[in-house]
């Protein structure tokens, strides 16, 4: 073999070696080799469900409906207002219903977390419409499932349990 063709046969195989080694080294589907690994703590466990808008509006229609259903017999309370959330992971719609009674001691307020679809009750305060966390209410209880019933002690505690749970606010 002559030195010309020695030196071609050379001057290809670098060029397909150079050629390969880019190829390689330009996967943009790889990191680098020298490239840090995410550590366990950064990776999510679990990727959370979002809930569709068919399924918010949906809820927030139960919510609205179980509101004007829901009657408090007997103790002058009138409808204040309502909140919904629809959890896609447990698929359940939470309506957190709000009703106020004027009185002359001090307005009183009753609450209720509750699944809009079922009826089940998941949390339910009855007390002043006291928002400083003074005032002991009648009843103040979170219902989470699979735990035991959790008492609180102020409106304050109440919403900031059902906002845990619940994913809902007043």
């Amino acid at each position: 073999m002559s030195m010309k063709a020695k030196n071609s046969a050379w001057v290809v195989f670098t060029v397909v070696c150079f050629g390969l080694g880019i190829l390689l080294g330009c996967d943009a589907h790889k990191q680098p080799a020298n490239a840090a690994k995410p550590t366990a703590e950064a990776q999510p466990l679990f990727t959370p469900i979002a809930a569709s808008l068919a399924q918010q509006t949906m809820c927030d229609e139960q919510a609205a409906k179980k509101f004007h259903e829901t009657k408090v017999t007997g103790t002058g309370l009138l409808g204040d207002g309502y909140t919904s959330h629809y959890d896609p992971n447990v698929n359940v719609c939470y309506a957190h219903l709000n009703y106020l009674a004027a009185r002359k001691a001090g307005n009183t307020r009753a609450e209720m977390v509750l699944d809009a679809f079922e009826g089940r009750e998941y949390a339910t305060y009855v007390g002043p419409d006291s928002k400083n966390g003074i005032t002991k209410p009648q009843q103040c209880q979170i219902l989470i499932p699979g735990k035991p019933a959790q008492e609180c002690q102020s409106v304050d505690e109440f919403d900031g349990l059902i906002e845990k749970y619940f994913g809902v606010t007043q």
